[in-house]
């Protein structure tokens, strides 16, 4: 008897990064070229190359979404890169939790909690 695959019913309907580098990322058997920001459904081409470049305005396509998302991942390129205060700040009043890592954990991590089915964004930059 054969092992039934539980990895499809855990992500069924929700979008996962299934490869990143060098520069873009694998979604849902789709290469995107560039940073990306991601939902459990959506992708979008995100105009940022820097962790300099993140600003409010960047991130609304996630940010203006309703109900907001419990945590917002930013990858910040090939390097973890702490976003200013002020702008973390920012975005938790907006209701994710920010965490920021280099981009290929920050992929890792959004598959995860998307199993776990939390709700869950990711902002990434290429690598």
């Amino acid at each position: 008897m054969k092992d039934a695959d539980v990895t499809l019913s855990l992500t069924e309907g929700r979008l996962l990064v299934e490869g990143y580098g060098p520069g873009g990322f694998t979604v849902a058997g789709e290469r995107r070229d560039g940073a990306i920001l991601l939902t459990e459904d959506r992708v979008a081409r995100w105009t940022v190359e820097t962790a300099e470049q993140i600003t409010l305005e960047s991130l609304s396509f996630i940010l203006e979404q309703q109900p907001a998302y419990e945590v917002l991942l930013i990858g910040t390129g090939s390097k973890s890169h702490l976003l200013p205060k002020a702008l973390r700040s920012a975005i938790r009043e907006r209701g994710p939790v920010p965490e920021c890592m280099g981009s290929g954990a920050a992929a890792r991590t959004f598959n995860l909690l998307q199993t776990e089915g939390r709700r869950v964004a990711a902002a990434l930059i290429a690598v």
